[in-house]
């Protein structure tokens, strides 16, 4: 039996489900930041303030689509 990371169907697959959680992941973060804002937000050399929640979201994501490259995760 083949794996799906070998397929173009599951590499698509595997994409989809970086994208959408790490999208998900972001906007949820966003919106909540658990602990305060003070935990997820910096100023950046220019004194702007930045945001952290791009880093989490992005860590989930790469997580769920090396699962679904492997078939343990499946979006239907």
């Amino acid at each position: 039996m083949q794996s799906d990371h070998r397929r173009p169907g599951g590499r698509i697959a595997a994409l989809v489900t970086a994208v959408v959680a790490t999208r998900a992941g972001y906007e949820a973060l966003r919106r909540a930041k658990p602990g305060g804002p003070g935990r997820w937000e910096r100023k950046n050399f220019a004194g702007r303030t930045v945001d952290l929640c791009a880093g989490p979201a992005v860590t989930v994501g790469g997580a769920l689509a090396a699962l679904a490259s492997r078939g343990l995760v499946v979006l239907r």
